[in-house]
């Protein structure tokens, strides 16, 4: 029995038709699976002057563009591992799926506090010196470590 073999790819856009006041336009992403095609947005913006189509990125001269490509690199890699996941997990996978898993819509599984705290402590540290401090991170990664052993010494207590 052989395996159906599907196309995936990835394409990061921007919506001219949904532009703001100020200029700027959403960034979408188009997630398109065997023809199938499903949207999504990123909740960034950018000015249409300072987006490169045939790259899918921001060109390197524009305000933030590093900022916005990295996101734009960290997105791509986040979907891929997801869709790689999903595949371990169905036979097959739609475009719908992975926009639900990119987005925690429809999620099986729910988060635990301390699992919702580590995701925000990492990106506390990834944002040092871009929009958060060494002390902020420093701040929320003892606080949590603290509830952490506090938790386990409650739960040893009531075992």
């Amino acid at each position: 029995m052989s395996k159906n073999k599907s196309t995936f790819s990835l394409m990061f856009y921007i919506n001219g038709s949904k532009t703001r006041k100020n200029g700027e336009s959403p960034l979408m992403l188009r997630i398109t699976m065997s023809g199938k095609v499903v949207t999504l947005r990123t909740k960034r913006f950018i000015k249409r002057e300072d987006w490169n189509p045939e790259k899918g990125l921001a060109k390197p001269k524009s305000p933030d563009a590093n900022n916005l490509n990295m996101f734009i690199e960290a997105f791509r890699a986040k979907a891929f591992n997801k869709y790689t996941e999903l595949l371990t997990l169905h036979d097959e996978v739609s475009p719908e799926q992975l926009r639900d898993a990119l987005l925690n819509v429809n999620a099986a599984r729910g988060h635990s506090l301390m699992e919702i705290w580590q995701e925000h402590v990492d990106d506390l540290q990834k944002l040092i010196g871009i929009g958060s401090s060494y002390a902020n991170y420093q701040k929320f990664y003892t606080c949590k470590r603290y509830v952490g052993d506090y938790l386990l010494h409650l739960f040893q207590v009531f075992s």
